[in-house]
């Protein structure tokens, strides 16, 4: 629907007068603050001047946090983000912050700024908590033949004991790091586990934090969660060691030619992270070959290449 002209006129005067308004009595109750030194005219008595130069305060502070007239062409949904936005992080530049795209980056960047300190003090508050009080009573409550005979009957008695002794282990690696808030549940993943040997425990914290972890780095005091897996296979480091050790296991190593925008990230079978790199190569009959690099970062730190046809 087409708002008639005379009410959009309206709406830019009446955000014209705000801000007119505004400045007047802001700046205006600098005048009677100024008798609160030295009486003056009709402001006789300190009191006075004090009294007016506040209600003056009161009234601009108040015209301040007035949001302007929602222009047409932003939405109600993006001008409501913009308001409650300004409001907590524009400071005394609310009407100039809602209306103004250089103000509004401002506050979302201060917003960012707060977000990350906050974080920050969070995450300091977690570490200085002991390990020991961050894991739950009933958390490490041990498996019995009663409520769990399918695992005593898939690891017997001590096969039990050794996935008790790791969960504890575990729990309290999983509890020093600073990304975990507080552990709520630590059990042998089923699914990544498998008699009598490969044990997976997977933890999981308070704040949705995930860990999934091997008898091996557990033994290794090895305790990264899914998102530091999933930073890992993302990082530089990791990426450049995919492609020197994809282009070392080639017949003519010089031919690889990488694709800039062929990459993607998995997670196999076992939970581990990876990431997929396409890639031409020579054969020994001399063409050019579509391909690619599956590279796995394994629990013991190494990678796994594989490389196929596309």
């Amino acid at each position: 629907m087409v708002r008639p002209r005379g009410i959009a006129l309206r709406s830019v005067e009446l955000d014209t007068l705000v801000d007119g308004l505004t400045f007047v009595f802001v700046l205006g109750a600098f005048i009677p603050l100024s008798a609160v030194i030295k009486p003056w005219g009709p402001f006789k008595r300190r009191r006075i001047g004090g009294v007016v130069a506040l209600l003056a305060f009161i009234a601009g502070g108040m015209l301040i946090q007035m949001p302007p007239e929602r222009p047409a062409a932003i939405a109600q949904a993006e001008w409501d983000r913009r308001i409650a936005l300004c409001r907590e992080h524009a400071a005394g530049q609310f009407r100039d912050c809602v209306r103004d795209t250089a103000e509004l980056k401002k506050a979302e960047q201060q917003a960012d700024e707060d977000k990350r300190a906050k974080l920050a003090e969070e995450r300091a508050a977690a570490a200085a908590k002991s390990p020991e009080a961050k894991i739950g009573p009933s958390v490490l409550k041990p498996y019995t033949k009663k409520d769990d005979p399918d695992i005593f009957a898939a690891w017997g008695p001590k096969g039990v004991q050794r996935i008790e002794d790791l969960r504890k282990t575990a729990a309290y690696g999983v509890a020093k790091q600073d990304k975990c808030d507080a552990v709520d549940l630590v059990e042998i993943a089923d699914q990544r586990s498998k008699a009598p040997s490969r044990i997976t425990i997977y933890v999981q914290c308070h704040n949705e934090a995930r860990y999934f972890l091997t008898q091996a780095e557990i033994g290794r005091g090895v305790f990264l969660s899914e998102d530091d897996r999933d930073e890992a296979v993302k990082a530089v480091p990791f990426r450049n060691a995919c492609s020197e050790g994809t282009q070392s296991m080639l017949r003519y190593p010089s031919s690889y030619n990488q694709h800039i925008f062929g990459s993607g990230t998995f997670t196999d079978d076992d939970g581990n992270h990876g990431i997929t790199v396409d890639f031409d190569a020579q054969n020994g009959f001399g063409n050019k070959i579509p391909q690619v690099a599956q590279c796995t970062l394994m629990p013991d730190g190494k990678i796994k290449i594989r490389i196929h046809n596309r």
